[in-house]
C-alpha cells in the first residue's frame, strides 16, 4: 500500500529540474525579502520507494527509515533540511510547486531566523466556539479591508482587526497564536510574496466558508498581519522571534481604537452565518465523539510520529481527529491510513478518521480488523508491525502492545 498514492511515477531527473528552477528563484530574491538567502538543503522523496532527489549530499540514496515523509523541515546529522513528497511535487503546477518549495524551505530557516521555537500553550480549539469564531472571522475581514484600502481607512480597518482580536483574547487568551502565526504565517507570507504577490487578498479569503478554522488560524492570520504591516511600511522583520506577536507589532504602528464599530467589517452577517453553521458543526463533532466511544477501536499508546495530508478537526476536550491520508509510525511499526486515493481521503466522511486522543493514545476503527502475521488490515488502514509487537484484543477493542521485551 502506498502513502499518498503516486499519481506520477518518481522521476529523479525531473525532480532535479524542479530543484534547479527553485534555486534560480532563490538567486533572483538574493536575500531581499528577509535579508538572508532562502536556499536551503532540500530533498524530494518518492513515497513508495523512499528514493530521493536532493540539492545537496548527506542523505545517501534513500530517505532514512526513521524519518516521516511529509511536506516540512527536519534536522538530520546537524543539517536542517526542507522536504516534499514527490506525489505533491509532481501534481502541482509550476506556481504551486515553487510556493511549496519556498514554504518548506522557510521552515528550515526559521530556527536560524527566530531562535528557539515558542512553548506550546495549548491548541486553538477555542475557535470551535461560536463567539471566538465570529470575532476571528471579523478580525480577518477587517485585515482584508486594511489590505485593500489606504491612508486613514487602512488604519481604521487595522484598528478594528486588533479590537476583535483583543475581545477574543480577553475570554480565551492567546493560546498558540504567536508560535502558529510566526511558524506558518511567515511561511505563507514568504511563498506568496515570492510567487504570487498580487494574490495576498486570496490568502485572507481562505477562511471564507472554511470548516476547520482552528487549523487554518496561523497560516491565514499570520500571513495577513505580515501583508498589512508591509502595506503600512512598517519594519517588522528585524528581531522577530517565535514568541513575537504580530498583532502587538501592528498595534505599535497604528495604535488601539476605543470600541470601534465592527459592523462595517461584516460582524452582523458573520454572526448570523456562523450561528447557523455552529449548530451543524456541534452535531458533526458529537457524531465524531460518539463514533470513537461506541465502535470497536485499535488503540496505540506507544510514542509515534504522525504525518497528514488532509485536515485536522480539533474537538474541544477530546482530542484531534485527522481526516485525510495519515502516516503513523514508531518503534511498534508503521500504519498507513486511507492511503489509496488522495482526493477521496481528504473529502471522506468520519468512517475513515484517525484519532489522537487527549489522554495520550491514537485510534482507528477496527470493525474489519484482520491479522495476518506481522500485517494487520482494517479496511481503510494497514499496519506493518515491528518485531516484538502484536495486536491484543481487550473487551471488544484492540491494542498494539509489545509482546517481547
Amino acid at each position: 500500500m502506498a502513502f499518498f498514492n503516486n499519481v506520477v511515477p518518481f522521476d529523479k531527473a525531473k525532480a532535479m529540474e524542479y530543484l534547479a528552477q527553485w534555486d534560480e528563484l532563490c538567486k533572483r530574491d538574493g536575500g531581499k525579502l528577509w535579508g538572508v538567502g532562502l536556499r536551503t538543503p532540500f530533498v524530494i522523496i518518492d513515497n513508495e520507494t523512499r528514493d530521493i532527489a536532493a540539492n545537496e549530499g548527506g542523505l545517501g540514496d534513500k530517505f532514512p527509515d526513521e524519518l516521516v515523509i511529509s511536506a516540512s523541515a527536519f534536522e538530520y546529522e546537524d543539517k536542517i533540511w526542507a522536504m516534499a513528497p514527490w506525489n505533491l511535487v509532481a501534481v502541482y503546477d509550476d506556481a504551486e510547486r515553487m510556493k511549496l518549495f519556498f514554504h518548506e524551505a522557510f521552515h528550515a530557516l526559521q530556527k536560524t531566523l527566530f531562535g528557539k521555537p515558542g512553548e506550546d500553550r495549548g491548541g486553538n480549539s477555542h475557535l470551535n466556539e461560536l463567539d471566538a469564531r465570529v470575532l476571528f472571522l471579523t478580525e480577518m475581514s477587517a485585515l482584508s479591508a486594511a489590505l485593500k484600502s489606504e491612508g486613514a481607512d487602512r488604519t481604521k480597518a487595522a484598528q478594528a482587526a486588533l479590537y476583535a482580536r483583543s475581545k477574543r483574547r480577553e475570554k480565551y487568551g492567546a493560546m498558540t497564536e504567536a508560535p502558529a502565526e510566526i511558524g506558518e504565517g511567515t511561511a505563507v507570507y514568504t511563498e506568496t510574496m515570492l510567487i504570487n504577490p498580487d494574490r495576498q487578498a486570496e490568502v485572507l479569503a481562505r477562511v471564507d466558508n472554511a470548516e476547520e478554522i482552528p487549523s487554518l488560524m496561523g497560516y491565514v492570520s499570520g500571513a495577513g498581519y505580515c501583508f498589512v504591516l508591509d502595506a503600512l511600511g512598517v519594519e517588522w522583520k528585524r528581531g522577530l522571534k517565535w514568541d513575537s506577536d504580530l498583532g502587538d507589532i501592528l498595534a505599535a504602528a497604528v495604535g488601539m481604537a476605543d470600541n470601534p464599530s465592527l459592523d462595517e467589517y461584516g460582524y452582523v452577517e458573520i454572526l448570523a452565518e456562523e450561528t447557523r453553521k455552529h449548530e451543524e458543526r456541534e452535531v458533526a463533532l458529537q457524531a465524531v465523539i460518539t463514533a470513537f466511544t461506541t465502535r470497536p477501536l485499535l488503540r496505540c499508546f506507544e510514542k509515534a510520529e504522525t504525518g497528514i495530508a488532509g485536515k485536522i478537526i480539533q474537538v474541544a476536550g477530546y482530542g484531534d481527529v485527522l481526516r485525510g491520508m495519515v502516516q503513523y509510525f514508531g518503534d511498534f511499526g508503521k500504519m498507513m491510513v486511507n492511503a489509496d486515493d488522495i482526493g477521496a481521503a481528504i473529502t471522506s466522511d468520519g468512517d475513515v478518521d484517525f484519532l489522537i486522543h487527549k489522554d495520550g493514545y491514537s485510534a482507528v476503527f477496527a470493525e474489519n480488523i484482520r491479522i495476518e502475521g506481522g500485517m494487520v488490515h482494517g479496511g481503510y488502514w494497514e499496519l506493518a508491525l515491528a518485531e516484538g509487537y502484536g495486536v491484543v484484543e481487550d473487551g471488544g477493542n484492540f491494542e498494539i502492545k509489545r509482546t517481547v521485551h
